[in-house]
C-alpha cells in the first residue's frame, strides 16, 4: 500500500482507514448494537444528571451503560430519557455508551433533542450533540 494510504477495517485501501465502532460496525457511530440504540457520551466534567427526547424513535425501556454501572436510576416514557441519583453519584468525565434505548421503529432518523445535563452540583451544562447520539461536553 502506498501514497499515504493503508488498509481500513473495509478491506479497502482509503486515506482515512474506517475503524470498528462499539458494535464491531465498520465505519459506524456506535449507535446501533445488540438491538439497542446507544446514547453516547464524551464528557470532560463528571455529571449528576441528565434528561433528553428521542426524536422519530419510540422508547421502550433502557438499560445498561454507564449510567447502570453508576447506579443512576433511569426512566423513559415513549419519547423521553431522565437518568440521576438519589445516592448523590455521579457518571465520571470520560466516554463511551452513557446508556442503551430499547425501542420499536426504524432508527435511520432517530436523534436526541431537548438535552439537560447537570454537573455534580446540579448546575446546567451547555453540552452539544453529535451524530444524533453522542453528548459532548468540554469545559
Amino acid at each position: 500500500i502506498g501514497d499515504g494510504q493503508s488498509m481500513g477495517c473495509d478491506d479497502n485501501c482509503s486515506i482515512t482507514p474506517l475503524e470498528k465502532d462499539a458494535c464491531g460496525v465498520c465505519g459506524g457511530n456506535g449507535a446501533a448494537c445488540e438491538g439497542y440504540w446507544n446514547v453516547l457520551y464524551d464528557l470532560s466534567v463528571p455529571i449528576g444528571g441528565f434528561q433528553f427526547n428521542i426524536n422519530n424513535l419510540i422508547i421502550t425501556g433502557s438499560t445498561g451503560g454507564v449510567a447502570e454501572e453508576a447506579g443512576f436510576s433511569v426512566s423513559t416514557s415513549t419519547s423521553t430519557v431522565l437518568g440521576f441519583s438519589l445516592a448523590g453519584s455521579t457518571i465520571s468525565a470520560g466516554s463511551g455508551i452513557l446508556v442503551q434505548i430499547n425501542f420499536e421503529g426504524n432508527t435511520d432518523n432517530a436523534c436526541i433533542d431537548n438535552l439537560i445535563i447537570s454537573d455534580s452540583g446540579g448546575q446546567a451544562l451547555n453540552a452539544e450533540i453529535i451524530n444524533c447520539n453522542t453528548i459532548k461536553y468540554s469545559d
